[in-house]
């Protein structure tokens, strides 16, 4: 369990900001580096896969990571966005979105 402190370390790292920089085209790195890191703490060869280590640790990837924090934060703010009926006085397929 010594990987958990250091993975754990590195987890708040890379969560800070991610509603700000989620969607940017940068998050690639971001996601080979948490891959790196992985296998780094479990000692696992750089060729092998960590899927299989992602979910036995049960930790969440990046992408994960940012469609989580999305969906919380549109939940919490549910009221105050607008839907397009609101937006458009006229009958649009897409109406509910």
């Amino acid at each position: 369990m010594l990987w958990s402190i250091d993975f754990v370390y590195f987890h708040s790292r890379l969560k800070y900001g991610i509603i700000f920089w989620g969607r940017d085209g940068e998050i690639i790195k971001l996601f080979r580096l948490q891959k790196k890191v992985i296998r780094l703490i479990t000692g696992i060869h750089k060729r092998e896969s960590c899927r299989h280590i992602v979910w036995k640790i049960r930790i969440l990837t990046v992408t994960s990571m940012c469609i989580l924090k999305m969906l919380c934060l549109m939940k919490k703010y549910l009221g105050y966005l607008k839907q397009n009926f609101g937006i458009h006085g006229h009958n649009i397929r897409n109406k509910f979105d």
